[in-house]
């Protein structure tokens, strides 16, 4: 069900991804930051593609992933203790999924069931480009790690 505050999240999402600016939603737990998150993302239906799980190209219930991707965003929750690198290797690596999975879309005469390319077998094609809207769930679970200089 579409609330007021849902449309508003639609509205601002749209107005992130146009203007390529930074945007913060935040708010108590439980007042519906997510759900619209992942409506905007289409993630339930994007997700399994990205991980793997299901041939792109093939059917995911209502909506099919080429609707999906046609959202080209990413829907990012961190694990509660990531390091700065491993937030980074996540990330990029769901954004090249998401590219790569746009590229083998856009491709005339693929055949539904083929397997996304590792990174290996896809060379060193960029297709991070494609993610136009990284949206990080649970952000509050990044700390700023700060080291404090060494004692002599």
């Amino acid at each position: 069900m579409a609330t007021k505050e849902h449309r508003r999240f639609l509205e601002f999402a749209d107005a992130v991804r146009r203007k390529r600016y930074v945007g913060l939603c935040f708010g108590a737990p439980g007042v519906g930051k997510t759900e619209p998150a992942r409506a905007y993302t289409k993630w339930d239906q994007l997700a399994p593609h990205l991980a793997g799980g299901r041939a792109a190209g093939s059917s995911s219930g209502d909506e099919s992933i080429g609707d999906a991707l046609a959202a080209r965003a990413v829907l990012y929750t961190p694990k509660v203790h990531s390091t700065p690198t491993h937030l980074d290797k996540e990330i990029s690596y769901l954004c090249d999924r998401l590219g790569w999975t746009v590229e083998l879309m856009l491709q005339t005469g693929r055949v539904q069931n083929d397997p996304l390319p590792t990174v290996a077998s896809y060379g060193t094609r960029t297709t991070a480009g494609h993610a136009e809207l990284l949206i990080v769930d649970e952000a509050d679970r990044l700390k700023t790690t700060t080291t404090a200089p060494a004692s002599a």
